[in-house]
């Protein structure tokens, strides 16, 4: 699946609850991710056991709760396989940010702006509901340049306890003006 950014089909759309839509699918590039990029942060006990199941159930529950009002899916496909996905929720009311709580690309298609693009579609969806982005991260995640780069402001840090046992450093992100995602966003 190495096309070159400039020829590889890719299509961008925003998922509205389908029965059609696969949270195994989902699931699987979710493990797949957290497997390849958290093996520092989780137990290998955990990340080779449970949280493929954990996932799974996860999303069916997502997906089976799913209002557009409230829940963001964009889902990135190439050659049919799903490559990368983003998801995110609307914070409580009274201003609250859109908390974006997964965005993941497959690592065979980072660099090619994938992750920009999602970004850029959970402002678009941000800016309608006149909301700021958030995002948490793990500190030891590589993904935080990727914030930064994106022009994340670090607000706050915490410790957070982990499933199987132990705890990571958080950060969390904000956008207060979201165009800023939309304007820097490749085209696609």
């Amino acid at each position: 699946m190495s096309a070159s950014w400039k020829h590889a089909r890719f299509k961008l759309a925003a998922m509205i609850f389908d029965r059609c839509h696969n949270p195994a699918e989902i699931a699987d590039l979710h493990s797949r991710s957290w497997q390849h990029f958290y093996r520092h942060i989780f137990s290998n006990s955990y990340l080779d056991s449970s949280l493929a199941d954990d996932h799974r159930k996860q999303w069916i529950e997502r997906l089976s709760t799913f209002d557009q009002r409230k829940h963001f899916l964009r889902t990135v496909h190439e050659s049919d396989a799903l490559i990368a996905f983003a998801y995110a929720v609307l914070g409580d009311e009274g201003g609250a940010d859109i908390l974006i709580e997964n965005l993941h690309v497959d690592p065979s298609f980072h660099g090619r702006g994938i992750g920009r693009k999602l970004m850029a579609a959970c402002a678009e969806w941000a800016l309608s509901k006149s909301r700021g982005i958030s995002v948490e991260v793990f500190a030891a995640n590589p993904a935080v340049r990727f914030y930064e780069r994106c022009g994340g402001e670090r607000v706050r840090s915490f410790t957070e306890a982990l499933p199987g046992g132990g705890n990571a450093l958080t950060l969390e992100f904000r956008w207060s003006d979201p165009q800023v995602l939309i304007k820097n966003a490749p085209t696609v």
